[in-house]
C-alpha cells in the first residue's frame, strides 16, 4: 500500500501518517483511485452547503471550485498557468521549457486560470442544482488516469530531469493498465455505459494531448501533466453538468 500512500502524498494535500514508496512510479496505478477520493471529498463538501435555493447552489459551486484547488495544493492549476505562459512565449521549444520553469506567473497564465475557474464554477453550480450526480466523481478519476497515460506514452521533455522525471521515466504498461481498469470500473459503477464512454473519450483526449505535447515540447513534464489533468477535468465536468440537466 506504500504506492497508494505515495499517490495520495503526490496528488493531494491530505496528511499521511506513513511513508510512501521511494519509487515514485509505484504510485501511478493508484492515481485513478486517488481521483475518486478527491472527487468524493469535493462532492461531500458541496452536499454540506447545497440545502436548496439559488444562492445555496452558487455557494456549493464556489465550495466545489475551492476544494478542487485546495485539495491538490493548486498543483494542477500551477501547471496550467505555466504551460499557457510557455505557449505565449513563442514557437521555440527551448524557450517554452524555460518559461515553464520560471516560478513567476504571466498574464497568459492568469487569464487561463480565470477562464478555467469560471467554467468550473458554472459546472459545479449546475451539478449542485442537479443534486450532485455520482458521475461528477468520474471527472476527477479520469483526469488522474490521463496523467498516467501521458507519463507512459511520452518521454520526459527536459534532459536535466525535473520533479516529475521519475514518474515518467519509470512508468510501465502495467501501471497504465491498472489505472485504466480502475477508472473504467468506476465509470461503469457510477454511470453504466455512459461512464465507460466518458472514459474512452478521455483516452482519446490523452492520445491527442500526447501527440501535441511531443510536437510542442518534445515530451512531458510535471507542468504538462498538471495541464492535461486540469483540461480533462474541466471538460468532463462541463459535459457531466450538461448531461445532468437534459
Amino acid at each position: 500500500m506504500r504506492g497508494l500512500i505515495t499517490a495520495i502524498q503526490t496528488l493531494t494535500i491530505l496528511p499521511m501518517p506513513l511513508r510512501g514508496n521511494a519509487r515514485f512510479a509505484a504510485a501511478l496505478p493508484y492515481f485513478s483511485l486517488v481521483g475518486a477520493l478527491l472527487g468524493g471529498l469535493v462532492m461531500l463538501g458541496m452536499k454540506a452547503v447545497s440545502a436548496g435555493g439559488l444562492y445555496s447552489y452558487m455557494i456549493a459551486g464556489a465550495v466545489g471550485l475551492t476544494l478542487s484547488v485546495l485539495l491538490n495544493r493548486g498543483l494542477h492549476q500551477d501547471g496550467l498557468a505555466d504551460v499557457v505562459d510557455a505557449l505565449g512565449s513563442g514557437p521555440d521549444r527551448a524557450r517554452r521549457l524555460a518559461v515553464m520553469k520560471d516560478p513567476h506567473i504571466g498574464s497568459f497564465g492568469v487569464l487561463a486560470l480565470i477562464v478555467i475557474g469560471l467554467l468550473k464554477f458554472a459546472a459545479f453550480t449546475t451539478l449542485a442544482v442537479s443534486h450532485l450526480p455520482a458521475a461528477m466523481i468520474l471527472a476527477f478519476v479520469n483526469a488522474r488516469y490521463l496523467q498516467v497515460q501521458l507519463a507512459f506514452t511520452l518521454p520526459y521533455a527536459r534532459s536535466e530531469g525535473g520533479t516529475a522525471h521519475d514518474f515518467v521515466a519509470d512508468a510501465r504498461l502495467i501501471h497504465l493498465l491498472v489505472a485504466g481498469a480502475v477508472a473504467l470500473a468506476l465509470g461503469l459503477v457510477a454511470s453504466g455505459w455512459a461512464g465507460a464512454a466518458l472514459f474512452l473519450v478521455v483516452v482519446l483526449l490523452g492520445m491527442f494531448l500526447a501527440q501535441w505535447m511531443r510536437r510542442a515540447f518534445g515530451g512531458v513534464t510535471g507542468d504538462l501533466l498538471g495541464f492535461g489533468s486540469e483540461i480533462a477535468e474541466t471538460l468532463q465536468l462541463l459535459v457531466i453538468a450538461q448531461a445532468s440537466i437534459m
